[in-house]
């Protein structure tokens, strides 16, 4: 698979407008969009202004990218809810990682 996230990495926290929230149950956050700055702070601030979050780790490579403690921060900052990651990814994290975490 090759992805393609054009300039979305580019999106920065200031540009989040609150109102493409509004009325959102859940705000799904792809691990894809912590690994580098500015996308990683333009995530955290859609979090908070989500009801609920959930987190998919989404790679290793997507960990190595952002560094495992970078990342962890990164995550432990959206508050999610639930966290979705392999076997692998999860050993690159703490367990502790959201309440409810979903090895798939």
């Amino acid at each position: 698979m090759l992805t393609d996230r054009g300039v979305s990495p580019e999106l920065a926290a200031g540009e989040v407008d609150p109102a493409w929230l509004s009325g959102c149950d859940w705000l799904h956050v792809p691990g894809y969009g912590l690994a580098r700055e500015p996308l990683r702070g333009a995530a955290v601030a859609a979090a908070s202004f989500a009801a609920r979050v959930s987190v998919d780790a989404s790679s290793t490579a997507a960990i190595a990218a952002a560094g495992r403690t970078e990342f962890a921060a990164a995550v432990a900052a959206l508050a999610p809810a639930v966290a979705f990651a392999t076997e692998a990814e999860a050993a690159l994290l703490p367990r502790d990682l959201a309440p409810t975490l979903v090895i798939k």
